[in-house]
């Protein structure tokens, strides 16, 4: 019985003008213990379908997800699991969802050794940035297991989205950049440039259509912190050219911007989300600071807090994306520099 009623709900899905009333009959079987039921719906929209845009299917199969992931009911952490296997759903997706819907204690069978590493992993820092304290083991090996069970000092309280079952709220994606009152002035010193340390643009991997540039300067003489926009403006980056506009900034606001970076992406996609949005963060910190892209995370931020730091605006006003960071390392012989700006319309 309950097949044929499937059957009857894939075909008809693409036909319909609107989805309010295959909501309420979700709705109704899930009230009544259904959770398999839309779990299976789901999984056979994917497999007749597949990735082609019907009509309706995409945001049916992320609805049926999202009442799952989201709504903390015993049993429905499981069928997520099948759903998001059986219709190929990314994991780190999923364990986005599943950490800001679900309470700790019904997480186990997502968390459990059986459970995919990747969405394992995902889950484990998803839960970590939203203040749980080594909530479970990481995969050996994964590239998430480089990252501590516990939120650092830099990263207290990072910008996390919210979500509904049939919407999503994302942090203000980059705030407004203080700008000094006083322009600098003075002469630019001399110095060489080389490429930019491995890692430099990982936070901006995503962001796929406008301009990243990273540079390495070196000079010989160490420079004042106020020298920073001074040689930023003489690298003849396309953004921001020659006029540096900007301020000093803390070590905690440099790691902030790099996820929101990392984790929300560019206008044209939806980025890494939290877990390996955390990661590119920690990277590109790494690289920037002078400790390596893959030191320990101990080692970054102790880099990261003897290093001076300015962030500059990047590209003309209205831009939607724009990221420039400049570190001065402790010598104060070194700059490294990142300049990012990706235009556009973010995705809903």
């Amino acid at each position: 019985m309950a097949s044929a009623e499937i059957d009857e709900l894939v075909a008809e899905l693409p036909a319909r003008s609107e989805l309010d009333g295959f909501w309420d009959r979700m709705d109704a079987r899930l009230a009544d213990g259904g959770a398999a039921f839309l779990a299976d719906v789901g999984i056979a929209l994917r497999r007749t379908y597949g990735i082609r845009p019907v009509p309706n299917v995409r945001s049916a199969v992320d609805g049926l997800l999202r009442r799952l992931a989201l709504l903390p009911w015993p049993g429905h952490v499981p069928q997520v699991l099948r759903l998001a296997a059986g219709a190929g759903i990314a994991s780190r997706y999923v364990a986005s969802l599943l950490a800001a819907g679900q309470d700790l204690a019904d997480l186990a069978p997502a968390l459990a050794p059986t459970s995919p590493a990747t969405l394992r992993a995902c889950l484990a820092q998803e839960l970590v940035l939203r203040g749980a304290r080594d909530p479970a083991p990481m995969p050996i090996g994964h590239p998430l297991s480089v990252l501590p069970g516990v939120r650092t000092a830099l990263e207290h309280d990072p910008p996390l989205p919210r979500y509904g079952l049939d919407w999503t709220r994302r942090p203000t994606t980059l705030e407004l950049i203080p700008v000094d009152e006083e322009a600098p002035a003075g002469d630019v010193p001399p110095f060489m440039t080389s490429p930019a340390p491995v890692g430099s643009d990982a936070a901006v991997a995503t962001w796929s259509t406008g301009t990243i540039e990273t540079r390495l300067v070196e000079v010989v003489e160490p420079l004042l912190e106020e020298a920073i926009p001074l040689v930023v403006g003489a690298l003849g980056l396309e953004h921001p050219g020659s006029q540096v506009q900007g301020s000093a900034c803390e070590p905690r606001t440099v790691w902030r911007l790099l996820f929101v970076a990392a984790s929300l992406g560019g206008p044209r996609n939806l980025g890494e989300y939290g877990a390996f949005g955390r990661l590119a963060a920690w990277r590109t910190l790494g690289a920037l600071s002078g400790a390596g892209e893959h030191a320990r995370i101990a080692e970054i931020e102790r880099r990261a807090g003897e290093c001076a730091w300015y962030r500059f605006r990047v590209g003309e006003p209205g831009i939607y994306h724009d990221l420039g960071l400049a570190a001065l390392s402790p010598d104060r012989c070194r700059i490294a520099v990142l300049a990012a700006a990706d235009p556009g319309t973010r995705p809903a």
